[in-house]
């Protein structure tokens, strides 16, 4: 192999190496040192404190103001990922909502446009275009000097990555739709797009808590409820996709062969027991309520609505104790509508998975509640954009920073 281009490929894995240690383990709260970073990277101090030059160069990492260490020693020089240089564009379609987010590296949001409208059945057309008018009024907010790194699009339903392309989302009524069309002429025709679905991309706001971060929990279930219900998985902080990146449909789940009929065609599907339109139903209440004015009725002891979450709860518990068998998943995360009930969820649901568990009582899946933010899936694709700087801080830095003979 050629010197130049094995020099060139060691530069490379070293920066990302830096760029991963530093993202995982560094905030404004416990920042990681120069010399720390040196020491469990396993590199020479002179080789590591180089390529962090060229990192802060290149604003990808940040330094604060030295910290004076006891004993001898210079000062220890704190790093953390760069605030407000690079940035990623996360948009979001759910059947109740357009959203789109720009996030920069450390995970704080820039700009933020949020549409509440219910877009079941409709125009896909129309629903895009409408996403690109907001989307061009946050790129707008962008300050001078930041780089808008990638677009993720999260979706509900079935999405083929490999072609950025939305299979089919029943609760919205659309088949086969290539969003990018739509969103060429806002974005510009130089800026990485991708999709992915709305479950799968509101995890991770809970398996990193911002850009390279991990969360508490590595391995987990993760249950998004609005209109419709879908899942994630994670296990050992990756995502279980499934062969074609269609795993995670619980929504789709028989709770009763002989239930109510569902978009999907199928009939006593979870989402008839769980998603937010039935919940309202059984409540007594009006279509267009929110699942806000749901629990302030449960927490006012409303009899119908206290039943219709207990019974949501039930239809829950069993559909996961069948999941918990099949993939001995040790926590599980509820999130959207899901956490915004959840004090009152949770109960019926651990109650109904303790005669269904084959594992009770040896090991308990702990039920857990992910913050109730609005479009976490707009979130989530912001971080999958902003993966493209840390997984290839050189290609951001350019040719000839950091090289050394042996970097």
């Amino acid at each position: 192999m050629d010197l130049g281009v094995r020099q060139g490929s060691l530069r490379e894995a070293n920066l990302e190496l830096i760029t991963r240690h530093v993202f995982a383990f560094g905030d404004e709260d416990h920042p990681v040192s120069r010399a720390r970073l040196a020491d469990e990277t396993h590199m020479t101090r002179s080789t590591s404190s180089r390529l962090v030059d060229a990192l802060i160069e290149g604003r990808i990492l940040e330094s604060l103001p030295a910290i004076s260490v006891s004993g001898r020693g210079r000062p220890a020089v704190p790093l953390i990922p760069a605030r407000g240089s690079y940035v990623g564009l996360g948009m979001e379609v759910g059947v109740g909502l357009l959203a789109a987010r720009l996030v920069d590296l450390s995970g704080r949001v820039l700009a933020d446009s949020l549409d509440q409208l219910d877009l079941t059945g409709s125009d896909p057309a129309k629903a895009l275009r409408h996403l690109g008018v907001m989307v061009k009024e946050i790129l707008d907010e962008m300050a001078p000097g930041q780089v808008l790194v990638g677009a993720t699009l999260s979706l509900p339903g079935l999405v083929d990555m490999s072609a950025a392309r939305l299979l089919v989302a029943p609760n919205l009524g659309w088949t086969d739709v290539d969003p990018y069309p739509y969103l060429e002429e806002v974005l510009g025709p130089e800026i990485d797009f991708s999709v992915g679905n709305s479950a799968n991309l509101a995890a991770r706001t809970v398996a990193q808590t911002r850009p390279g971060h991990p969360g508490p929990w590595s391995s987990f279930i993760y249950l998004h409820g609005d209109i419709g219900v879908g899942a994630a998985m994670m296990l050992d902080g990756r995502e279980i996709v499934g062969a074609h990146g269609w795993a995670g449909e619980i929504g789709h789940m028989t709770v009763d062969p002989n239930g109510p009929a569902c978009r999907c065609g199928s009939h006593g599907c979870l989402e008839q027991y769980l998603g937010r339109h039935h919940l309202l139903l059984a409540a007594g209440m009006p279509p267009r309520a929110s699942i806000h004015d749901l629990l302030a009725r449960v927490r006012a002891g409303d009899p119908l609505a206290v039943e219709a979450v207990r019974a949501a709860g039930h239809a829950l518990g069993s559909v996961l104790a069948s999941v918990v068998n099949l993939l001995d998943m040790p926590t599980l995360v509820l999130g959207g509508d899901l956490a915004v009930i959840g004090e009152y969820l949770t109960g019926p649901v651990e109650q109904e998975m303790r005669h269904r568990l084959l594992s009770d009582p040896l090991a308990k899946p702990l039920v857990v509640l992910a913050p109730a933010t609005a479009a976490p899936g707009a979130t989530g694709a912001a971080y999958v954009a902003l993966d493209r700087v840390i997984r290839d801080p050189a290609r951001w830095l350019g040719p000839g920073r950091g090289t050394s003979d042996l970097d």
